[in-house]
């Protein structure tokens, strides 16, 4: 399989199957060469087996497909190519596929003396085939136009070609004598000479070749190439979604998420290398940004069962070990330990959390686990996932009563957690520290385990978890007001602010030493709807916690130490985003807000990825519908229905200068449709660059930027 640009190519024995991004499928059949008749059932070539295709031009990336949990049929390294041909298998020609910036192209090398004229294409499932002025075969497949453009023809004459013709010329008596000249040396490559050709659409509906004179002793190219001219937008990359990103410390990047079974990840599509053939599957891809085009890619690991699995969140490690975490609803999930579906997946109620941990090269399950009880996971956010400095695995997420519970989820408590039983509420949060096993493929230990006692009257979420140089855990989400409050310490806002859902961080010291293993638990919130989405921390001795979200509340506080970059709600906004600074004092433990700042327009905007690379140095990326979002040095305009955004704040500074950028990043929306783009994770480094990943349905995303001068450290 590969793809061009909105194309995915599957290259069967008979055929090269294109699927588009509106999930119609165009067939390319070869027919009529060497003497055959043009008829339905006459191939390219005639061996009946087909045509056999093999990998030229290897990439250095590689797939590893860790699907289901027979680990016998998984499979790793599966190279990449730039370029599939037939190589000398088919008899009169040679096929060639490979893609460009613009689609896909393939070639048809006719052999010296192959007659071209019963050469035809059969192009199953495209209608209203036609032809333009310009020459260009175009045809509709499912919602997509399709454009194969003109023909280039062109013959390639070698030195034993040229030898041939030479040789054919004097002896018809066509060659003219030459004056003697000094000899030189002999031309050894093939020379390229373009003939005039054109499609000729054919009574039988097939596409048949006008090739102009050319030479019968030189190899003949047939260069079509087809790209994607999208009438609506419809799907596209919306089916795939980068939850998480990631850096090493040599600079590598990894992004993490998931992906549906017909996407533009070429890989998971069409048949299945494994046995799992789930809804969805998680994918981790490694990126070298030094190194340009296809090359940059490392690796691309799949990860599922034959359920769904969702969120894909990552963290890496000094070693490069990456870290993923999710729920599936997948029975065959690959494990490495006996950890079972739980009763909460296989009653049909509710799903598993998943944490696994593959090794550098992508190809190796370090651990892997199912984590649950008799509950739903993850139901009000993807939860988070952080690393300590030894390695260890920190998850947090939410969990939920289902019809099978009896009072209780269940989960697996492990002795000294600070919240040890369910607070009786419908849903809770909850946190969990794994350390991973001494050998690859081992079981992972549960070293901690707590609820976190939210004590919500709604669904509590988590939006992320953030983990120190000591090990404590910074915890992040909303909960709802309830009777039984929720468990203030150390708070500077211990009051419920209002409106469903207020804001809330807690400090957690995994220590198994009961109600002391909650240095501080805050709320943060006004009056209206209150989320956080995403924390980090610095690298103090006492860290602060940065927080990121989005609020309605016109009373959110923004009343830190430092004086907000907009301290108001924007008239009539639906919702801003916001960043909020939490100080501790290293000798009463107590938290204050050092700076705090709502940041958004008019519409809906939500910070749903934070990195801090510096404590004036802080990156929130996420997602807005206002086109008078405060931007500031952007790198474009707000062009779109919705764009994601990325801000760099210092909130070492007060007011104005707090704010060092702020960019929409986002295509255009098609004539008659929308189109737009949302962040869900940034990273950064300590050079000024932020990584960002997310999603979009724009065809004309940026993928690359060209700017007069610098903008703000921003690339």
């Amino acid at each position: 399989m590969g793809r061009g640009k909105g194309l995915i190519v599957l290259l069967a024995p008979r055929q090269i199957a294109i699927r588009t991004t509106s999930r119609g499928t165009l067939g390319i059949r070869f027919q009529g060469l060497n003497g055959e008749e043009a008829g339905p059932t006459q191939h390219l070539g005639a061996d009946r087996a087909g045509m056999v295709w093999h990998g030229a031009q290897r990439l250095r990336g590689e797939s590893n497909y860790l699907l289901g949990n027979d680990p016998h049929r998984w499979r790793t390294n599966v190279p990449h190519f730039s370029r599939v041909e037939t190589g000398n298998g088919v008899a009169g020609a040679e096929v060639a596929v490979y893609g460009n910036d613009q689609g896909l192209e393939y070639d048809l090398r006719l052999a010296p003396g192959t007659d071209v004229s019963g050469l035809r294409l059969r192009l199953a499932g495209a209608r209203n085939i036609r032809l333009n002025r310009a020459g260009d075969l175009t045809m509709r497949v499912g919602s997509d136009e399709i454009t194969m453009k003109s023909p280039a023809v062109y013959q390639e004459l070698s030195a034993e070609s040229r030898a041939k013709r030479r040789k054919h010329h004097r002896a018809s008596g066509k060659g003219k004598p030459r004056k003697r000249r000094p000899a030189r040396k002999p031309r050894t490559q093939a020379i390229k000479r373009r003939v005039k050709a054109a499609y000729v659409l054919e009574a039988d509906g097939s596409v048949g070749f006008r090739v102009g004179p050319h030479d019968p002793h030189a190899m003949l190219v047939i260069d079509p190439s087809l790209s994607v001219t999208y009438a609506t937008f419809l799907g596209g990359s919306g089916t795939d979604a980068a939850t998480s990103i990631a850096l090493d410390s040599s600079g590598k990047i990894y992004i993490g998420g998931t992906t549906t079974s017909d996407t533009t990840f070429p890989e998971g599509t069409g048949q299945r290398v494994g046995p799992a053939d789930g809804p969805s599957e998680f994918f981790i891809a490694k990126i070298d940004p030094t190194v340009s085009g296809p090359e940059s890619l490392k690796y691309l690991t799949f990860l599922g069962g034959s359920g769904t699995q969702s969120g894909g969140l990552i963290a890496v490690d000094s070693s490069g070990d990456v870290a993923i975490t999710g729920t599936t609803t997948a029975t065959d999930f690959p494990v490495t330990d006996t950890s079972q579906p739980t009763n909460g997946l296989t009653s049909g109620y509710g799903n598993d959390v998943v944490v696994s941990e593959i090794d550098p090269t992508g190809t190796t399950l370090v651990f892997s686990t199912l984590f649950g009880g008799s509950g739903a996971e993850s139901q009000s956010g993807n939860g988070g996932i952080a690393l300590d400095p030894a390695g260890n695995v920190y998850i947090a997420s939410d969990v939920s009563t289902t019809p099978v519970d009896s009072g209780s989820p269940g989960l697996p408590v492990t002795t000294g957690a600070f919240q040890p039983s369910w607070d009786d509420e419908p849903s809770d949060g909850f946190v969990a520290v794994f350390q991973p096993p001494s050998q690859s493929g081992g079981a992972a230990t549960l070293k901690y385990c707590s609820y976190l006692g939210t004590n919500s009257v709604g669904a509590p979420g988590v939006g992320g978890i953030a983990v120190d140089q000591s090990g404590n855990a910074y915890i992040a989400g909303f909960t709802g007001n309830s009777a039984n409050g929720f468990p203030n310490k150390n708070a500077f806002q211990s009051t419920y602010g209002g409106g469903p859902t207020d804001a809330f961080l807690m400090k957690v010291s995994p220590q198994g030493s009961g109600p002391q293993d909650l240095v501080y638990a805050t709320l943060l919130g006004g009056s209206g709807t209150d989320e956080a989405l995403a924390v980090a921390v610095d690298s103090a001795s006492t860290p602060s916690a940065y927080v990121t979200g989005t609020t309605q509340s016109p009373n959110f506080p923004t009343n830190g130490s430092k004086a907000a970059y907009q301290p108001t709600l924007h008239l009539n906004a639906q919702s801003n985003s916001f960043l909020s600074v939490v100080a501790q004092d290293p000798i009463s433990g107590m938290t204050s807000l050092s700076y705090s700042t709502y940041l958004g327009g008019s519409e809906v905007d939500a910070g749903r990825g934070i990195a801090v690379s510096a404590p004036n140095a802080v990156y929130i990326a996420g997602s807005t519908t206002s086109f008078d979002f405060p931007w500031r040095d952007n790198l474009q305009p707000f062009n779109g229905a919705g764009d994601a955004f990325v801000a760099k704040l210092d909130p070492t500074s007060a007011g104005t200068p707090s704010l060092v950028y702020a960019t929409p990043l986002g295509g255009t929306s098609p004539a008659g449709g929308t189109a737009g783009a949302s962040a869900a994770a940034v990273a950064a480094d300590g050079a000024g660059h932020a990584y960002v990943a997310g999603s979009t349905t724009s065809g004309d995303f940026p993928t690359a930027v060209t700017t007069a001068g610098p903008v703000n450290g921003f690339q």
